[in-house]
């Protein structure tokens, strides 16, 4: 049997696949355009287009900004959350970083190989959005995590634990659904009406669902990965983690559609 040809699924199977492919492109063309750059002066004139800001100085944070964020966040993106005895990053995690670095990436290699600032200067911004949300998925993983922690030591447990609590089935499941539908729908309706009382507003909302919803409203990916490494009763087994994360995207969209049927966009949207 000839062996199957791997296909584009393959670059999301891990998160660092996308990200070093990123980097590894970068670097090869950054190469490739320096090269150039560097023969046209040695020849006595240009051999590419030139932007605003002379290639000498564009030089450096090319090479910084392009190669080195995308292997650091494509390696912090895969073994953080297994440092931290968190299970691997989906492709709904990891896709968007890589994404918008490829993107950005795409716009800034447009920019300097035609000599169109627009195009250098915007592929940048695209590249930083990427990494802010790198950056904000490596600091709920660890925020989550570490508050789990604290709440060990407080209470003399031991730190370091995996829960053993089962949380899995229909019953959980739409639980936890209609536990972030009605989180979500709540910050949303409090936002068009009186943006003071959001805080308010969650603290009430997830303290009443706690009673009310069969899975005690976890209504977040960050704490749900959190909560499987305690074993206390406010655990979840490692292996239902997903279930409960399907659901609460599941939720937060239905929740966002709804509240658009019932007020309309908003700026916040």
């Amino acid at each position: 049997m000839r062996p199957s040809t791997p296909g584009p699924g393959i670059l999301f199977a891990a998160p660092h696949r996308l990200a070093f492919l990123v980097g590894s492109v970068n670097l090869l063309l950054l190469a490739a355009w320096w090269s150039l750059e560097l023969a046209g002066r040695q020849l006595g004139w240009s051999l590419l287009p030139q932007t605003q800001a002379p290639a000498a100085l564009l030089h450096g944070p090319l090479m910084l900004f392009l190669i080195f964020p995308a292997f650091v966040f494509g390696f912090l993106l895969t073994v953080f959350p297994r440092w931290m005895g968190y299970k691997d990053l989906g492709p709904a995690s990891f896709g968007p970083v890589a994404g918008f670095m490829a993107l950005g990436s795409l716009g800034v290699q447009a920019g300097i190989w035609t000599g169109e600032d627009w195009l250098v200067s915007s592929g940048f911004g695209v590249i930083v959005i990427g990494w802010a949300i790198a950056l904000f998925v490596l600091v709920q993983i660890a925020a989550g995590i570490i508050g789990v922690w604290a709440a060990h030591v407080m209470f003399d447990l031991p730190v370091w634990q995996f829960s053993a609590k089962p949380r899995t089935g229909t019953g959980q499941w739409l639980g936890e659904g209609i536990a972030t539908f009605g989180l979500v729908l709540t910050i949303l309706g409090t936002i068009r009406t009186n943006k003071a009382w959001v805080p308010a507003s969650v603290g009430l909302y997830i303290t009443a669902a706690y009673w009310f919803t069969s899975s005690t409203s976890f209504a977040n990916p960050a704490i749900t990965a959190g909560r499987s490494l305690t074993d206390s009763f406010s655990g979840i087994a490692p292996g239902n983690v997903l279930g409960f994360v399907v659901a609460q995207l599941a939720g937060a969209v239905l929740a966002v559609g709804v509240a658009r049927w019932l007020w309309g966009e908003s700026e916040g949207d």
